[in-house]
């Protein structure tokens, strides 16, 4: 007999908690009757912070968009409460990376024809129902999302619906860069971009990117990059130009020749005078409309001291097409031997001649 009545108390406490408070009422009449009133409780199991603990339309419109400390073990409760009566409550469970999963709850009429005031799910069975199991979940997805979308319905058939949305607290951040900034006509640029927190990032007017990443860019014309990340709640955006120029009609080349000397090896005293002839002509194609030169000769004969040591013949040519130039430097005079150095250089731009191994460096 006791055995029984423990089972009794048991089966009672258990409808108790599902059915929540024991209150009950005859159903009323249609227009003295209202919408259900939701709520979906939740608690962070071994902490966190939760911005709503209690959402329902009055803490939180729906659809609550609910941000949760990373982390954090959430449990809900989800219940719906009506003077009148609720007959129908359930709600379906979704996760990111998880399948879905519904519960159901109904109540019935006593025998006095009295009906609950409220419903309370606090617990699944995994086959619609409700049992033992939480409904919860862990938040360490910097992206994922934990929804409930509740119904309730009264004994007038008046439902009412109400969706949170649990994520873990962030906000997207992104950074995009062009280098260089600046180019010719054919020339290139690299794009580089990161995103923190975005579930999808996008850059026009290239398209759908990876989170992070590099991209080389030939625009044939000045172009503005934007690159748009977004998670389920927000979005941020960050724009990168890259400037397309003319490219200069003129420009210049500068450089030298550059020789190590030794009075021992190559005689003479006091002060030294080296002559150098520094001639170019344009290799590339005329640049169109441009009057600039296409070709140069620059003599220089500097007068060096006789000390051993680094000694360089500069020169500068100036008001020259620009593109790619054959240069020669060529020793005509003083006590070096009579050299000369072809080279390639691009305008403008520089040139440096070695005379010790006939090389050159743009």
């Amino acid at each position: 007999m006791r055995n029984f009545r423990y089972r009794w108390m048991l089966v009672t406490l258990l409808v108790f908690a599902t059915l929540g408070c024991d209150q009950r009422v005859p159903i009323p009449a249609p227009e003295q009757d209202a919408n259900p009133i939701i709520h979906v409780g939740a608690v962070a199991s071994g902490g966190g912070e939760i911005k709503v603990p209690d959402a329902h339309t009055g803490s939180c419109a729906s659809p609550c968009k609910n941000p949760v400390s990373t982390g954090a073990q959430l449990v809900l409760s989800i219940s719906a409460q009506n003077p009148g009566g609720v007959k129908y409550l359930s709600a379906v469970i979704s996760e990111t990376g998880k399948p879905s999963y519904s519960v159901q709850l109904e109540s019935q009429p006593d025998k006095q024809n009295r009906v609950p005031t409220q419903l309370t799910i606090a617990g699944h069975n995994g086959t619609g129902g409700v049992g033992n199991t939480p409904i919860g979940a862990k938040m360490n997805n910097p992206i994922g999302t934990f929804t409930a979308l509740v119904s309730a319905t009264n004994y007038n058939d008046m439902t009412s619906l109400y969706t949170v949305t649990y994520y873990v607290d962030g906000h997207v951040q992104a950074s995009l860069a062009a280098s260089p900034a600046s180019i010719y006509p054919g020339d290139s640029s690299t794009l580089t971009w990161n995103t923190t927190h975005a579930t999808s990032v996008r850059i026009d007017p290239l398209g759908t990117q990876p989170p992070s990443g590099s991209k080389t860019v030939t625009p044939n014309a000045t172009t503005t990059y934007t690159l748009t990340a977004k998670d389920w709640l927000e979005s941020t955006t960050k724009s990168a130009t890259v400037t397309v120029g003319e490219r200069p009609k003129e420009g210049c080349l500068a450089g030298g020749l550059n020789f190590v000397w030794d009075p021992g090896r190559y005689g003479g005293t006091g002060e030294i005078t080296v002559g150098v002839r520094f001639h170019g002509t344009l290799k590339s194609a005329p640049v169109s409309g441009s009057t600039a030169a296409m070709q140069f000769t620059k003599t220089e004969s500097p007068t060096l001291s006789n000390y051993a040591g680094y000694k360089a013949v500069p020169f500068q040519a100036c008001q020259l097409m620009t593109g790619t130039w054959a240069v020669t430097a060529e020793v005509i005079s003083g006590p070096l031997p009579k050299r000369s150095i072809p080279c390639t250089a691009i305008v403008p731009g520089s040139v440096e001649f070695n005379y010790e191994d006939s090389t050159c460096l743009p």
